[in-house]
């Protein structure tokens, strides 16, 4: 576990089992999650497909897998990795219909998500160009968090 500072290699060492790593753009996040499974498959003789690891990006995803590859070879192919969104869709296509969700669900993007709001404004009788003195740009581009501020 070269170049590791002493906080990441607590944090790569940790007995806990699950440990939280936050920190800055740059600062060997990746680098220390890498060390961290590393220890738990090859030191504590942990299975690697019994450990999850969520990245905030799929670059930081793929570099940890490549780094995960390097180090343990094929038992890095059964790790499951991705990004907390990634994660969180396989777990809701999986078991979503345990709760109602449909498998084919959509996650809206932009245009998918200004055309749900419209619709809905106008057929509770709302005028969709948004209140006086918002623009409608403002009221339907904007995140939802911000619409719903304007509202």
């Amino acid at each position: 576990m070269k170049a590791l500072d002493a906080d990441q290699m607590a944090a790569a060492r940790s007995a806990a089992a699950r440990v939280l790593v936050l920190a800055g753009p740059g600062s060997g996040k990746t680098r220390t999650l890498a060390a961290r499974i590393e220890h738990l498959v090859r030191d504590r003789a942990v299975p690697a497909e019994r450990i999850l690891a969520a990245t905030f990006t799929r670059r930081a995803t793929r570099e940890l897998q490549g780094r995960l590859y390097d180090r343990l070879g094929t038992p890095a192919r059964t790790l499951k990795t991705g990004t907390f969104h990634a994660l969180a869709v396989q777990a809701l296509r999986q078991h979503g219909p345990r709760v109602g969700l449909p498998v084919d669900f959509v996650i809206l993007g932009r245009d998918g998500r200004k055309a749900l709001v419209e619709e809905s404004l106008v057929a509770a009788g709302l005028d969709p160009r948004g209140p006086p003195g918002v623009s409608s740009a403002r009221f339907l581009d904007a995140p939802f968090t911000d619409s719903k501020m304007v509202l």
